[in-house]
């Protein structure tokens, strides 16, 4: 039976969906939040986008890891195409509007 780490390593691999927008710290400070909609908790945050989906990478193997470990499944990802494996936003006037500028819109 493979490591429990190794089979998570493996699992978060996959071609999850990833989003990335930017928010404000609680101190007011501009940061980037990333997330897996797939996964559902799986959030992580940075100073730019590229240390936001970073730190997500990180954040989706321990995720996994621990749905594993407790016996659970894990979410299979998306289709994505090779060519856009990540969606990229930035709040404006427009998505302020429509999504409040939070990522609740991508959870059921």
């Amino acid at each position: 039976m493979p490591d429990l780490r190794e089979q998570a390593q493996r699992l978060a691999n996959r071609p999850y969906r990833s989003v990335v927008f930017s928010d404000k710290s609680t101190e007011g400070e501009p940061l980037y939040v990333a997330l897996n909609p797939e996964l559902e908790g799986c959030v992580s945050q940075g100073d730019t986008v590229a240390e936001a989906r970073h730190n997500l990478d990180d954040a989706r193997v321990d995720f996994i890891y621990f749905l594993l470990e407790d016996g659970l499944s894990v979410p299979e990802p998306q289709f994505l195409s090779p060519e856009n494996p990540f969606v990229l936003t930035f709040p404006t006037s427009e998505t302020t509007s429509v999504y409040n500028n939070k990522p609740d819109y991508l959870w059921a």
